[in-house]
């Protein structure tokens, strides 16, 4: 396991990331893997299930998406995610358990045709 420091946050490179907050895409009510090929300009939510009570925060590039109190294996559902673009959305999940943790970042691509 790698773990990188910067700017106070813990960035795991394993597949521990992943599992801290497991992510899904809700088209409508469907829920697809983070690997489906969405309609350009297609409008989304993300699902976010973590494996412990904690605080999850989504960044785009410098900007808070949302952030949020979650409960442990309990689903939390993002806002809407609006793009009319097509091409990659890079978004940043950060999950701590307790305030002041160093937060486990999760990267997350979202794929436009």
């Amino acid at each position: 396991m790698t773990v990188e420091v910067a700017a106070s946050v813990a960035s795991i490179s394993d597949k521990k990331a992943a599992a801290a907050v497991q992510c899904t895409i809700l088209r409508g009510a469907n829920e697809v893997g983070l690997g489906t090929l969405l309609d350009a300009g297609e409008t989304v939510r993300l699902r976010l299930v973590p494996v412990e009570s904690g605080r999850v925060v989504v960044w785009e590039g410098a900007k808070i998406f949302v952030s949020a109190e979650v409960e442990k294996g309990k689903a939390f559902d993002t806002p809407p995610l609006a793009f009319l673009g097509s091409g990659a959305r890079t978004l940043r999940v950060f999950f701590s358990r307790v305030p002041g943790e160093l937060p486990v970042v999760v990267p997350v691509t979202i794929t436009y045709k």
